[in-house]
């Protein structure tokens, strides 16, 4: 039997005011999950950098997130185009 996480995708997304009232603990989540230098931009995505191959690190830390913010937040990997963005460390 798996476990379903309480946050659907269909959820309200994570605004950039919520991602930075909980940077604390978005940057040691991002170290537990093996992310390194975590940052925002202006729509509330974190942009994370990933040196482990595939997109589970990933998954795990969005899970995380979400599940600590209560509501999705959006993660990408600083290689993906969209990341290509004005962000501020979180």
């Amino acid at each position: 039997m798996s476990t379903m996480s309480s946050v659907a995708t269909g959820d309200r997304t994570a605004t950039r005011d919520e991602v930075l009232a909980a940077r604390r603990t978005l940057r040691q989540l991002a170290v537990r999950h093996g992310l390194a230098h975590p940052r925002v931009d202006a729509t509330g995505t974190v942009v994370v950098h990933s040196d482990d191959p595939g997109y589970g690190s990933l998954r795990r830390y969005a899970m995380a997130a979400s599940k600590s913010l209560g509501v999705w937040v959006n993660v990408i990997t600083d290689d993906a185009p969209a990341a290509q963005v004005a962000t501020e460390a979180l």
